[in-house]
């Protein structure tokens, strides 16, 4: 899996990435059915810009429950090593994010549920060419910060498999001042920008059009869908808290990703291959 997950980083032109995972997804299991009219145009979107928004894939009652749960555990700053934890009432000066870790998000309610969506896994299948592969769920905050941008918080490009996908879900309402999510429409399938680094507002402004810039913000529940090979960033927090809850999709497991916790209890019915990390 490692010497799989740094192979495919090497290939970095799109439209060889492209035929690639075709010919790979011939050999991958398939959906049993063709999603509807709506999961497909969902799909076309993904296919010619990247990104589309996707509705109905959570509940008010779901949210709620999801942060009940939440309110009084602990987490850690994203790319801290030390992995310091901190709870919401007690965040260290300096934090920019703090994420869950897969012990405490094992014990969340809905989450395998929540990714298990119809809609959802209608396209994720769309999009790869075959059945997908749950591969990774992160939850995290981001907080307000006069330190500039960090890490994520730069334009880049994830190149976690040969084709995968990432569905975003606020959990909090985000406005501008909230650091929304900032997406490139177009950046997936461009030659260009294409070395495995953080690249800064200018470098990006000067390739593409700025009408193809999207930053995405939205209420309490509002979810997207997005192809994060395309280059993307998230804006620094500028006041309140943003909370997102983010699910990949991908042909193969992650290998920089771990598989120790068990997400069994809350499961009312799902594929056991799609979920065969998590379960």
């Amino acid at each position: 899996m490692k010497f799989w997950f740094h192979t495919q980083r090497k290939i970095l032109n799109p439209v060889v990435r492209e035929k690639l995972s075709k010919v790979m997804a011939i050999t991958r299991p398939k959906m049993p059915e063709d999603g509807g009219s709506e999961s497909k145009d969902i799909v076309e979107n993904l296919l010619s810009t990247g990104f589309s928004p996707i509705t109905d894939v959570i509940s008010e009652e779901q949210i709620l429950d999801i942060k009940n749960y939440l309110s009084d555990k602990k987490m850690f700053e994203r790319y801290d090593r030390k992995r310091v934890e901190f709870g919401l009432n007690d965040i260290p000066d300096g934090a920019h994010t703090g994420s869950y870790s897969e012990d405490v998000l094992s014990g969340c309610p809905h989450l395998l549920n929540i990714a298990n969506n119809t809609k959802i896994l209608e396209v994720v299948s769309g999009f790869l060419g075959c059945k997908p592969t749950l591969s990774n769920i992160t939850l995290w905050n981001s907080f307000p910060s006069e330190d500039g941008p960090r890490n994520a918080e730069y334009f880049h490009r994830d190149v976690d498999d040969i084709k995968f996908i990432k569905v975003f879900i606020y959990l909090t309402d985000v406005d501008e001042e909230s650091g929304p999510h900032v997406y490139v429409e177009g950046s997936s399938k461009a030659n260009k920008l294409l070395r495995i680094r953080r690249y800064q507002d200018q470098e990006v402004y000067k390739e593409f059009n700025p009408e193809r810039i999207r930053v995405i913000t939205g209420k309490v529940g509002d979810a997207f869908i997005e192809d994060t090979f395309g280059l993307h960033k998230g804006t620094v927090v500028e006041k309140g808290i943003r909370t997102v809850l983010q699910f990949e999709y991908s042909m193969f497991p992650i290998a920089s990703s771990r598989y120790d916790a068990n997400f069994a209890e809350d499961v009312v019915h799902v594929d056991p291959y799609i979920n065969r990390l998590y379960l």
